[in-house]
């Protein structure tokens, strides 16, 4: 009899402990939701409500003003002295699968118009940090982020400030690219990068002898989660985890990209591109 209490006791102990550290758990995520020191390198997907804002310090005819990135040394760069040329800025990081997946095609853009146009990759935040690849906390952790994704690139990589200056300025979204004019005029932005579309836009400007009239602008608002089919969501969810792990999986789903559909309307996609 006295067994069976002591089993029964120790049982209700255990419960009560689990309990307790589900609690704990709940509470403490909670609290990372809610902290507002680091809101821009959020430490999980699910961390932060994801900020789907068409920025419009962005739009094509804007002029970006002559904001300082950095080099893979730490060392400042201003974005005027790249400007010799046309400039492509590439938003990406290493837990990006839409920027991994145009990695082929935009290092053959950077090979292609090599003397004609600049092609940057600028390293913003962690898309998808997790066990792999968790959120950077330092500029000098962000520095070794870059670094090692320059390894895999042939294009050159810069870095945005710890706090993403020119990602909050002209985009949020992690793959986001940018045609820059040679005086810093945006003809050509796409919220989510199609390496087709920037090639089109390239030749436009570096076929135009003069300044390039507005309405040869363009501006692709459409991003993926609006229109991908079930096994190219399937795919993403495998490159999620094999860039930043299982948990990084876990926290897209359970947050939800698409929790924010009303955002990510059709109606700005051209599918047949």
């Amino acid at each position: 009899m006295n067994k069976i209490k002591i089993i029964k006791y120790t049982g209700l102990s255990f419960v009560g402990l689990f309990l307790i550290l589900l609690i704990s758990f709940v509470a403490l995520a909670l609290m990372k939701e809610k902290d507002p020191k680091s809101p821009y390198n959020y430490e999980s997907f699910k961390s932060v409500s994801f900020p789907f804002d068409i920025v419009q310090t962005g739009k094509p005819g804007s002029q970006l003003s002559d904001e300082t990135i950095f080099n893979l040394k730490g060392e400042k760069v201003k974005l005027s002295s790249l400007l010799n040329n046309p400039l492509v800025i590439e938003f990406g990081s290493n837990t990006c699968p839409v920027y991994e997946s145009n990695g082929p095609s935009m290092d053959d853009l950077f090979l292609k118009y090599k003397d004609k146009v600049n092609i940057i990759v600028l390293y913003v935040r962690e898309a998808h940090p997790g066990s792999k690849s968790p959120a950077i906390k330092t500029f000098q952790q962000k520095l070794n982020r870059s670094n090692e994704l320059q390894k895999k690139l042939k294009r050159p990589v810069y870095v945005d400030s710890l706090y993403g200056t020119i990602h909050n300025k002209l985009s949020n979204f992690p793959n986001s690219v940018f045609l820059l004019d040679t005086d810093g005029t945006i003809v050509h932005r796409a919220l989510w990068n199609k390496p087709k579309k920037l090639n089109n836009s390239i030749e436009k400007l570096l076929k135009s002898k003069a300044k390039l009239m507005e309405s040869s602008f363009s501006d692709d608002l459409c991003v993926p989660p609006a229109h991908l089919s079930k096994s190219d969501f399937l795919t993403y969810m495998f490159n999620i985890s094999k860039l930043s792990g299982w948990d990084a999986t876990s926290d897209f789903l359970i947050n939800g990209i698409f929790s924010n559909k009303e955002k990510l309307s059709l109606e700005n996609c051209d599918l047949a591109n």
